[in-house]
């Protein structure tokens, strides 16, 4: 691998994806389970239920994805291939996912958001698993490069935050007179896949040279990775294995809480075009704080960035639960847990490439690879469970579509939102502190070591 420093150009280029990757999914990721109650009228159990097995399937599918991408004799290169396939297949089922059925059975309108839901995310594993592998494999050994990838994409994803946030529900809003409010989710959710094209263009051309056509072939007595080899590094790894269960903690409990918010600002706060206000602030004040936490968690290091970063994050997070629906108050409190999470947040997915080159360093056997794959297995499993808790949480304490709000029904609401979350990120953080034990110096050592053995 090259240790020659990355021009600006690349670097940019391999963030704008990320950027464009952001605003195609980020209207299923935030506004699916809020269409599927409230607009095609499913029960919120059934959404649950379906919505679980759906990710349940994509869990799978992270799991055997690593091994895939390093065998599949792709001809646009072994990463690069996966992103100009998927840019087709993210399209299709976003417009799958908010197609208006108001007209078919209940039985049609959720098979049709489960095979959506399906299409999107296994695609979405395969290509973001690629993306990440492309980080190391350009930057060589070069640990600053490293950390320039993963930094500017996170100083640069808040952006599409931003747009997102500040666009969507005015856009339903506006749309919604005209060609009814189900044909505007529709409309908004294809609109912004549209620039997803222009994001792979540009990570393509930056990439090509370290992934260059036919590099999906294979190479002549290279050995690739097996599923039982992905199992394995998971398992004997134990860095690795303490990683997978502290970010799954992590995931699980900020999706319990991410999942809440749409609802929290319809029922609670009973302003539903306020979340757009509220958001839009807590991302331009997200935007100036992601330019100089990253610098600041990288002068803690790793270890110490996540563990202040993350338990912060939640600690805050437990406020709302006092705040109730005062939007101010729930502005301020993003606007200060949202900055904690860039401490950690800027180093991406090195945690996990670290704790690959550690096992190779020890072993000798190179998962590297599947260590990067590792990286979305968490988020799967935070989609996972965390939305299944926060959704069958919903119909527990007694939501159903268009109810009218009671006080004990705002109390069980907040503490489903801004006390189980929490609790279940501080677990993950405690698991983090008492297992992780790879410093920064160790990571850069056992990366020069395994550079310069050609591997």
């Amino acid at each position: 691998m090259t240790t020659e420093r990355l021009s600006n150009g690349k670097v940019f280029r391999y963030a704008f994806y990320l950027f464009c990757s952001n605003l195609a999914v980020m209207m299923h990721m935030s506004y699916l389970t809020i269409f599927m109650t409230d607009q095609l009228l499913i029960p919120v159990t059934q959404v649950a239920s379906v919505l679980l097995a759906a990710r349940f399937i994509d869990l799978l599918v992270s799991l055997v994805c690593g091994p895939i991408i390093e065998k599949a004799p792709l001809p646009w290169g072994k990463y690069r291939s996966w992103l100009k396939l998927g840019q087709w297949l993210v399209v299709f089922s976003v417009a799958c996912m908010f197609f208006n059925t108001t007209a078919w059975p209940v039985a049609f309108r959720l098979g049709l958001c489960f095979a959506g839901y399906v299409i999107l995310n296994v695609t979405m594993s395969f290509v973001t698993n690629s993306y990440y592998a492309l980080g190391p494999v350009m930057a060589g050994a070069n640990m600053d490069d490293r950390f320039r990838l993963s930094a500017t994409s996170a100083r640069i994803s808040p952006i599409s935050m931003l747009i997102v946030n500040a666009l969507i529900i005015p856009s339903i809003n506006l749309l919604t007179p005209v060609i009814g409010a189900v044909n505007a989710y529709f409309a908004v959710a294809v609109a912004f896949t549209i620039p997803y094209f222009f994001g792979v263009a540009g990570l393509n051309s930056a990439a090509k040279p370290y992934d260059p056509d036919g590099g999906g072939r294979g190479v002549a007595g290279r050995p690739t990775v097996t599923l039982r080899d992905m199992l394995s590094s998971m398992v004997k790894n134990p860095q690795m294995l303490v990683l997978v269960v502290s970010y799954s903690l992590y995931y699980i409990g900020n999706y319990v809480i991410s999942g809440m918010v749409t609802y929290y600002f319809r029922y609670i706060v009973g302003n539903f075009t306020m979340m757009a206000v509220c958001s839009t602030i807590s991302m331009v004040t997200g935007l100036v704080t992601v330019q100089f936490m990253p610098a600041l968690g990288k002068k803690l290091g790793k270890k110490r960035a996540f563990i202040i970063g993350l338990g912060l994050y939640a600690l805050i997070r437990t406020s709302l639960y006092f705040i109730r629906g005062n939007w101010i108050g729930y502005v301020i409190v993003v606007i200060l847990a949202g900055a904690m999470s860039y401490l950690f947040t800027g180093f991406g997915s090195n945690y996990f490439v670290d704790a690959g080159e550690y096992y190779l360093y020890e072993t000798g056997v190179d998962t590297r690879t599947v260590a990067v794959s590792l990286y979305s297995v968490p988020l799967k499993m935070g989609m996972m469970l965390g939305n299944y808790i926060g959704t069958m949480g919903l119909g527990l304490i007694g939501y159903r579509a268009g109810m009218t709000v009671t006080p004990e029904f705002t109390a069980r609401f907040m503490a489903l939102m801004a006390i189980v979350g929490p609790a279940i990120i501080l677990l993950g953080v405690a698991v983090f502190a008492l297992g992780y034990k790879i410093t920064d110096e160790k990571a850069a050592f056992y990366a020069a070591e395994n550079a310069k053995l050609g591997t």
